[in-house]
């Protein structure tokens, strides 16, 4: 069975979505997971319009979802920092 997974991304201004894409692949190989199971991707708000998002989204089929900082802050789960 395949499991439903929402990621979490955020990036730098102007990260290509290569480098997003290369960042969630690793993510998912190291739970064992497909490109298959993602069912969303959220960002902030304020990343809703970047490019590299924008296209990584759309490699995956998924159109991105916003959030305000507050509400990740808050939600369960939520690890920040990544090498992108």
């Amino acid at each position: 069975m395949t499991r439903a997974l929402h990621l979490g991304v955020g990036c730098r201004r102007g990260v290509a979505s290569s480098a997003i894409l290369a960042v969630i692949d690793e993510a998912l190989a190291s739970a064992a997971a497909t490109r298959a199971g993602v069912v969303g991707l959220h960002t902030l708000d304020s990343k809703l319009t970047e490019p590299g998002i924008v296209e990584a989204a759309r490699a995956l089929g998924l159109a991105p979802r916003g959030h305000g900082a507050g509400a990740l802050d808050a939600a369960p789960g939520v690890e920040t920092r990544s090498a992108a």
